[in-house]
């Protein structure tokens, strides 16, 4: 895991809310991707948090980036991409807005 993701990921497993629910750099084997690996996965709830650091930033990557999370909803998940900079300047910031996501999936399916 990058220094960022060993941040995330220690900032989730302390949050009651979030514990245990995502698994890092996980790849979704799907019939209809191409078993992409994603940054952070919520299986159950079908949801997928991608970090973007510098390297994200760039015509190409940008693009790549926007297909694969059109690929990815097509297969039924909700992409959320936080900037690298938003967990280093303002960690509870990026922590509820996943808080967030993750209640939006639990209400809309039923738990």
């Amino acid at each position: 895991m990058s220094l960022i993701e060993q941040r995330l990921s220690k900032m989730i497993e302390a949050d009651a809310e979030l514990t245990s629910k995502f698994i890092f750099n996980a790849r979704i084997d799907d019939v209809s991707l191409k078993s992409p690996k994603v940054d952070l996965l919520w299986a159950k709830g079908h949801l997928v948090i991608e970090l973007d650091g510098a390297e994200h930033r760039g015509r190409r990557m940008y693009r790549d980036d926007r297909h694969r999370d059109y690929e990815l909803v097509c297969a039924g998940y909700l992409v959320v991409r936080i900037p690298n900079e938003e967990i280093t300047e303002d960690f509870s910031k990026a922590l509820e807005k996943i808080r967030s996501v993750v209640r939006l999936r639990r209400a809309s399916n039923g738990g």
